[in-house]
């Protein structure tokens, strides 16, 4: 045996050897962490869908059982004139979708704890161990986007209150919605009777055959929001949004009519993406709005706000912390993510339930 091939210790191959394969595993290393950080967003959203697919699972069982969708908010309405006399805050009215929905999301027992026919949600906001507000402390998983960055809670230091992150789109915009509310409001297009417009809306009674000329399977039915201020679960009002701005960058209206349908001002029929012919001051949508120098309006939020609220305006519409998109349920039951980017029209096609519009297919 030779002496060289006796010798302790490494040679200086061995060392290189060893040092290639030492940088070869970190760099291994950093990319599998890479990755995995890569995949925390992606499976938040996945999440985030599935969680939005089980509220759509309840809708569809709701409406099996009902032959409606639940209202998106409970109204007392004239029985003469048929307008909304009372929301929040007055006896029988103001519960939301999601208190409709409990039972059929395994809830229930906690379902049975509310007088929903004779009481409101906000009656007893003085009283922790009033029901309502045993209720309103409970934060249940499905409401909540696992990508949230806020709290569950209205106040965190408190934790009476806790939120949704999904909501029902009850409208293409603010005064669309305000007509089925107890401070109407003149809509912006069309004639009045088709507003709200939107799938859900309050004191709405319909089921699927309402979406009969869009397609239930092109109408929104819920968006997530990154709202916390005004989003509590049991409150019709703050569970729902609109989704697009009333109104351009220069206060004039934003929607116009061509062909058999309305949309946002410039917009050319079936012209999309980089073929989009609407000026970039109407393109816009509340998915890529600036919050925090424009609040989202919502007056109707505003009114009998609990003590524990931030004193600013409704800040979030439709929103999320996934890297540009929002996720969306459909009136068919399907859960979709739909770019910050998209166009204002096509957006505005998807919320519509009946408005004859043509509604992109690739989104």
């Amino acid at each position: 045996m030779s002496e060289s091939s006796c010798r302790n210790g490494f040679t200086l191959k061995d060392l290189i050897v060893t040092t290639v394969v030492l940088v070869l595993l970190f760099g291994v290393g950093l990319i599998f962490l890479g990755g995995r950080r890569g995949m925390r967003p992606a499976s938040y959203r996945a999440k985030c869908l599935n969680n939005m697919h089980q509220l759509a699972i309840a809708f569809e069982n709701f409406e099996g059982a009902w032959r409606r969708f639940p209202a998106s908010c409970r109204v007392e309405k004239d029985p003469e004139t048929g307008q909304v006399s009372a929301m929040n805050g007055m006896p029988g009215t103001g519960w939301s979708w999601c208190v409709d929905l409990l039972p059929y999301l395994g809830h229930g027992a906690l379902h049975s704890t509310l007088d929903i026919q004779g009481g409101y949600p906000t009656e007893a906001m003085d009283d922790p161990t009033h029901p309502n507000m045993v209720a309103m402390g409970q934060s249940m998983d499905i409401s909540i986007c696992p990508a949230f960055a806020g709290d569950r809670y209205v106040n965190p230091k408190t934790e009476r209150e806790t939120i949704t992150n999904y909501k029902a789109m009850t409208a293409t915009h603010i005064e669309s919605y305000l007509a089925a509310t107890d401070q109407p409001a003149k809509p912006l297009y069309g004639e009045a009777d088709i507003h709200p417009d939107g799938a859900i809306y309050p004191g709405s009674k319909h089921g699927h055959t309402a979406f009969a000329g869009d397609g239930y399977s092109n109408t929104i039915l819920l968006a997530e929001t990154t709202e916390q201020y005004r989003s509590r679960w049991m409150i019709g009002t703050e569970a729902a949004v609109v989704g697009i701005p009333a109104r351009d960058l220069g206060g004039k209206r934003f929607f116009d009519k061509k062909s058999a349908y309305y949309h946002p001002r410039g917009y050319t029929p079936d012209k999309w993406d980089s073929e989009t012919t609407i000026p970039a001051k109407y393109n816009r949508t509340y998915l890529n709005w600036d919050y925090e120098e424009t609040p989202y309006y919502d007056s109707v939020a505003e009114r009998g706000a609990s003590d524990d609220f931030d004193s600013n305006a409704v800040f979030y519409g439709p929103s999320s912390h996934h890297p540009g998109v929002v996720n969306h349920v459909f009136a068919d039951g399907s859960a979709r993510s739909i770019s910050v980017d998209i166009d204002a029209a096509a957006y505005m096609f998807m919320i519509t339930r009946a408005g004859g519009d043509s509604p992109p297919k690739r989104w």
